[in-house]
């Protein structure tokens, strides 16, 4: 995992950050002139590395060596922004967000004062226009300990107003996609190819309505009709291999699954 960077997250700042980063690895010749040279330095000594290293962490976050690149709120301790390459791409030289909406992930970790254990909450994607909310939730979580504990409880229900209407894409591409990633790199994005290719004509359905029938009616679109002479002759009765199927089910298992742990269903 590669080193944090420290960064006072506003709107103007980030940008500046995404684009400092296109720089690094699609036009370095540009580093030593403004505004580039002003994000460097700012970035280089609020983190205390060099442009070397600075150099090091973006390299590892795009060529998939490191899952993540940490923002760590200057301002503000205890709260971080995690952002991944896989909702980015390159534009000419510089990159681009995917989905303007979903950027990475927002941690909060604080220190629970009557027990003294280290507790860290997800508090939701990171967007550079929803983060100010987040701040606001944080600052609340801060005035006290019980009162901070009362009001996350109060936005996590919030949030879970909203959880019957998550579909499995955005699961999918969000919690379930954060898990794998941090699970194995390698094999995050070939997990959600499984799912995307072969339920299809599930991804944009509520991830509460995803149960075991339609999985059912999946594997038995798979089944061949064989004549006597086929049976006889041992030929498999599925369009695809066996293991295919089986990855397939146990994947998608996997994704309802942990939507369960994280208590955007009840059950499957």
């Amino acid at each position: 995992m590669s080193k944090s960077i420290s960064l006072s997250i506003s709107r103007l700042g980030y940008n500046a950050t995404l684009k400092l980063f296109g720089a690094i690895l699609f036009n370095p010749s540009c580093l030593n002139v403004s505004p580039y040279s002003t994000t460097v330095k700012k970035l280089t000594i609020d983190s205390s590395i060099n442009i070397e290293e600075l150099n090091v962490i973006v390299q590892d976050w795009w060529q998939g060596s490191a899952p993540y690149i940490t923002f760590n709120q200057q301002h503000l301790s205890g709260l971080c922004v995690r952002i991944y390459k896989n909702r980015f791409h390159k534009s000419g030289k510089n990159i681009k967000v995917l989905n303007d909406d979903e950027h990475g992930s927002v941690y909060y970790r604080y220190r629970d004062c009557i027990n003294k254990k280290s507790i860290t909450n997800k508090l939701g994607a990171f967007s550079p226009k929803s983060f100010n909310k987040m701040i606001d939730t944080v600052k609340k979580i801060k005035a006290t300990n019980e009162l901070g504990i009362n009001v996350l409880r109060k936005h996590n229900s919030e949030n879970s107003k909203n959880d019957n209407l998550i579909t499995l894409n955005d699961f999918l591409y969000g919690s379930f996609l954060e898990k794998k990633v941090e699970e194995n790199q390698k094999t995050s994005d070939k997990k959600i190819k499984v799912v995307t290719r072969n339920f299809a004509n599930l991804l944009n359905l509520p991830i509460k309505d995803v149960n075991s029938e339609m999985i059912k009616k999946w594997l038995k679109q798979k089944e061949r009709k064989l004549s006597l002479r086929q049976l006889n002759a041992g030929e498999s009765r599925w369009v695809l291999k066996p293991s295919t199927l089986k990855e397939a089910v146990c994947t998608i298992r996997s994704c309802i699954q942990l939507a369960k742990e994280q208590g955007v269903i009840l059950d499957h």
